[in-house]
């Protein structure tokens, strides 16, 4: 089924200056065809009104106006078949046979007891939690071809809030080591070969053991302990109570900003996030522009860095930007400034109230 709708072109009377009008609309209903479908019948559109309009051209007496502005809407018909061209062939995808890393499992100290494993990249959680691993005990990083860093983090048994916490923000869906072309493969046997195989049977394989310690991690998201699991499923003991785990940072920067908020002193809090470099806060945004809204303060450019990184990596001036880019966070922080405090305007501030009313 089509959805786009033709340009009109313009009546006889409207003469030829109006062509260059239709023209501009050619254009921008060319620029919005995606499918190649869309792309075919807009050819086969051009081809047919081409051909009705020279043959509406001889009909008319010679010399006409009418004649002549049929004979340029048909020339203009036929340029923009032409300018439009065929339809471009698809491009086969090549086969990557990218190279790969073998797996390695991190040598921990067996007073580490509590280990996760998760990529450091890939969603604003982990890089979140990526952010929080300079707390933890050891952490252990293992690079790939493509850019995948697979952080394995251990924490002994006496720091179970802040391996929870670190659970809680990673997500328990996003721990583990996915397979793709690039990445990590195998693992080096106790004999010294490659095993191209998981082998996720064998208890002394890095995958396994890896899988085996995500496993027991996710058994301490909150998510899982207010929820109902298999009764052979036990969950751990010692999991600090969670009304008083989730508000909590192992800085003590964020924790009294987190505190000030949880007391409603948001103008304190306000006060000790401005003594926190952006750099150090960037994934933290979405909490910070919140907490701009509620007090009605003016967000920053050095606020919204995160959000700029962003933008610069598919902007098609990325190189430039990312040479300027204090100079991009500072004209961000103009234009923020010319704005003015956030509105219950601002896309996820609604009043939505009205969902709770009776």
């Amino acid at each position: 089924m089509r959805f786009q709708i033709f340009p009109r072109p313009p009546k006889a009377k409207a003469g030829l200056t109006a062509l260059d009008g239709f023209k501009e609309q050619l254009d921008f209903f060319e620029y919005s065809l995606r499918n190649r479908y869309d792309r075919e019948f807009y050819r086969k559109d051009l081809r047919s009104k081409a051909k009705f309009y020279a043959t509406l051209a001889k009909k008319r007496p010679e010399a006409s106006e009418a004649r002549a502005f049929y004979e340029a809407l048909s020339d203009l018909f036929a340029h923009q078949l032409d300018a439009y061209g065929p339809e471009v062939p698809p491009k086969s995808r090549k086969k990557l046979n990218a190279s790969t890393t073998p797996l390695a499992y991190p040598d921990f100290s067996a007073v580490l007891t509590n280990r996760v494993h998760f990529l450091a990249y890939g969603s604003l959680k982990r890089e979140r939690s990526a952010a929080l691993v300079k707390y933890a005990d050891a952490v252990h990083r293992q690079s790939a071809p493509n850019g995948d860093v697979l952080l394995s983090v251990g924490v002994s048994s006496d720091r179970v809030q802040f391996f929870e916490r670190l659970i809680e923000s990673t997500g328990s869906e996003g721990l583990g080591v996915p397979l793709k072309s690039g990445s990590f493969a195998g693992w080096i046997s106790q004999d010294g070969s490659f095993t191209e195989n998981r082998n996720s049977e064998n208890v002394a394989s890095p995958w396994r053991r890896i899988a085996d310690d995500n496993f027991c991690a996710r058994l301490y998201h909150w998510s899982l302990r207010r929820g109902q699991l298999s009764p052979s499923i036990k969950l751990p003991q010692d999991g600090p109570p969670i009304p008083e785990s989730l508000p909590w940072d192992p800085d003590p920067r964020f924790q009294a900003i987190v505190q000030s908020t949880q007391e409603d002193r948001l103008l304190d809090a306000v006060e000790l996030l401005e003594t926190i470099p952006g750099t150090e806060r960037e994934v933290l945004f979405d909490e910070v522009i919140y907490l701009r809204f509620l007090t009605g303060t003016i967000l920053r450019g050095e606020d919204v860095r995160y959000l700029a990184r962003r933008h610069v990596v598919r902007s098609p001036i990325q190189s430039r930007l990312e040479e300027e880019f204090e100079d991009f966070i500072s004209d961000i922080d103009r234009e923020l400034a010319e704005v003015g405090p956030l509105t219950s305007r601002f896309p996820g501030f609604e009043d939505r109230s009205w969902i709770y009313e009776s």
